[in-house]
């Protein structure tokens, strides 16, 4: 890294950086009783990679409004249910 770079590195506000821990959360108890609820979803779900159960717990949790939330456990729930990821982690095409 060249003597600017680094500069500007050091002056950040931010110095944690992004970690794949930060996006360790739990699925609310009502939601997670829902998801296991749909036994398609749920067996969908639990032969996934932790990562993505991870990333899509948090997809769902990180939103700021119940309602987006809610939404994005049905998106969760009718993908699973057809045996598909959500639509942000699918492959492109």
């Amino acid at each position: 890294m060249k003597p600017e770079g680094r500069a500007l590195f050091e002056c950040r506000k931010d110095k944690t950086g992004y970690s794949a821990g930060d996006r360790n959360i739990r699925l609310s108890q009502s939601y997670l009783e829902r998801l296991q609820a749909n036994a398609n979803a749920w067996a969908f779900i639990d032969v996934l990679a932790p990562s993505y159960k991870r990333d899509s717990i948090w997809w769902v949790m990180s939103a700021k409004r119940e309602e987006t939330r809610g939404n994005r456990l049905e998106t969760l729930l009718s993908s699973s249910a057809q045996v598909l990821k959500i639509p942000q982690l699918r492959k492109k095409k």
